[in-house]
């Protein structure tokens, strides 16, 4: 049932509870037109096929016949908008952005970042993200200055989260050597220290590495 949400590749549909404190009013159509647009890479306007797989996976061509009313292999805002809004338009807010809104951004995240990412940080938001990513598909090496949270992580999320005994090893590491590198930390200057650290002990540079 796609009013459930949708799950991206063999992960399972599931109803999620909904967010506390959710506003009351949401600007539904802004929140999709919103993210038509990343979801949009070459920027023309029009979601293509190709667009539609970075994010959808498998169920591409399910979401492309569900929206698309002119039937011509192309979705448009309008169609994109409405189709979502259509088949939820019973659904409460919070449901809404936590079985859409939330797991499509989730989705488009690791569409544009890749497959694979370096997560430095994973105190309460960075480990809830790194839940995030992993179950959109994503495969994460992540580094925490204590060991207990990546250690937690791994023993809940298996082999799609990575330990690294150093930030180093993570930089490193042949297998993530063009990924991302996420960084979840208190400050700039503690991310700047963090980092310039690790650096410092590698060949690596930083201009070498993509850095959110």
């Amino acid at each position: 049932d796609r009013s459930t949400g949708y799950s991206q590749g063999s992960h399972a549909t599931t109803i999620r509870r909904p967010k506390k404190n959710c506003s009351a009013i949401m600007d539904r159509h802004a929140a999709l037109a919103a993210l038509f647009m990343l979801i949009d890479a070459n920027g023309n306007g029009k979601l293509e096929m190709s667009e539609l797989r970075a994010v959808f996976g498998e169920h591409a061509s399910e979401f492309l016949r569900f929206c698309n009313a002119e039937s011509n292999g192309e979705l448009t805002t309008e169609e994109f908008v409405s189709g979502i809004m259509a088949d939820c338009s019973s659904m409460k807010d919070g449901y809404f952005q936590t079985n859409w809104l939330d797991r499509m951004t989730a989705c488009i995240t690791a569409a544009k970042l890749g497959k694979r990412c370096v997560f430095v940080g994973l105190g309460p938001m960075g480990r809830a993200l790194v839940e995030v990513l992993v179950r959109a598909g994503y495969t994460v090496s992540g580094y925490n200055r204590s060991s207990a949270p990546a250690q937690e992580l791994h023993a809940k999320l298996g082999n799609a989260m990575v330990i690294n005994s150093s930030l180093q090893e993570a930089l490193e590491s042949d297998v993530f050597k063009d990924a991302v590198v996420v960084c979840c930390l208190s400050s700039h200057s503690v991310t700047k220290t963090v980092l310039s650290s690790a650096v410092s002990y590698t060949h690596l540079t930083l201009p070498t590495k993509r850095i959110v």
